[in-house]
């Protein structure tokens, strides 16, 4: 079982991530941008049962209805990805059936499989490669929208 939490920068000093990236790395150094998760959108952290926090997770607003996702998970993360999967869908199935979001999307970097997988377990979409994205690197642009439920 996950304990969900509103995000702080500060869950997330010490955790490994899942995956080995050197943008991730400077990302996670860089206390502006890692205010700005918490700034510009909605974000949680999710903590074991010990207090051991397995990732945080969050979006922010593109325009009215469309929002974009985004997920830092911990090298352990394997071991409560199921309860990690159920509150992430559960947090953007609200936002449809309250209404709030039309869509929600999110990148992946191509060579990251694991991140493909957890995008298609979310019920997400591939749209489309997205060339020389960041950092150099192409992505795969996927979306999950509303459509499900009319």
């Amino acid at each position: 079982m996950i304990e969900v939490v509103p995000f702080e920068p500060e869950h997330i000093f010490g955790m490994k991530p899942l995956i080995k990236d050197k943008y991730l790395e400077h990302a996670l150094q860089n206390m502006e941008y890692l205010q700005s998760l918490k700034k510009y959108g909605v974000a949680y952290s999710g903590f074991t049962k010990d207090g051991v926090c397995v990732g945080a997770a969050g979006v922010r607003q593109i325009n009215l209805k469309t929002f974009e996702g985004w997920a830092i998970l911990s090298e352990d993360s394997h071991k409560n990805i199921k309860s990690i999967l159920k509150a992430v869908d559960l947090f953007i199935q609200n936002y449809f059936e309250f209404d709030v979001a039309d869509r929600f999307q999110a990148t992946v970097r191509l060579s990251y499989e694991k991140g493909h997988r957890f995008a298609k377990l979310l019920k997400f979409e591939p749209e489309g490669i997205l060339k020389n994205y960041e950092d150099g690197e192409d992505f795969m642009m996927y979306a999950r929208t509303d459509t499900w439920l009319k």
